[in-house]
């Protein structure tokens, strides 16, 4: 038998094919990386779209309340009679009997009491929201309610307001 011999030509048909072929492989795979990279990309790309579209939303949102409260100031009471005949006022108007209301503390810049009045559940969120709408700054920093009768309840709370700071407070 004889062993076949190649032409030079089939020689160098061969190995071009070869290496065409290691070159259209290595083609395809840089193709196959380079779309998986894309990919990726794309992901990363609609999760930073995200981040910043909420990140616009919270901003616009901070505009608005800034927005809002700006035309709100907590004004400061002159000092600890005004606080207190605040207080009385508010609860005389809202309806709630016996108001008793009993000075806690003086500081500088804060003055606070302790507060029992005794009337109907309707008075007290009447009271609580004519404090939240009244012109000066008070907060209620402890807030209490028991059954005083069938119709009525006792309510003990802690309440506090910013006083004005004179110079001879510093």
């Amino acid at each position: 038998m004889r062993s076949p011999k190649l032409s030079s030509t089939t020689a160098g048909l061969i190995i071009g094919g070869l290496i065409l072929g290691l070159s259209q492989g290595g083609v395809i795979y840089m193709i196959k990386r380079l779309s998986s990279e894309v990919a990726e990309m794309k992901v990363q790309k609609s999760a930073l779209d995200y981040s910043n579209e909420q990140k616009a939303l919270k901003l616009e949102s901070l505009k608005r309340a800034e927005a809002e409260l700006s035309g709100l100031a907590a004004k400061p009471f002159k000092d600890g009679v005004d606080f207190y005949a605040s207080i009385n006022s508010i609860l005389s108007q809202s309806g709630l009997d016996k108001p008793l209301v009993l000075p806690a503390s003086v500081d500088q810049g804060a003055v606070s009491a302790k507060v029992t009045v005794t009337g109907g559940y309707e008075s007290l969120l009447i009271t609580l929201g004519n404090m939240r709408r009244y012109p000066k700054a008070i907060r209620v920093d402890s807030l209490s309610i028991d059954a005083a009768s069938d119709d009525k309840v006792k309510i003990s709370m802690s309440v506090s307001g910013l006083m004005e700071v004179t110079s001879g407070d510093k």
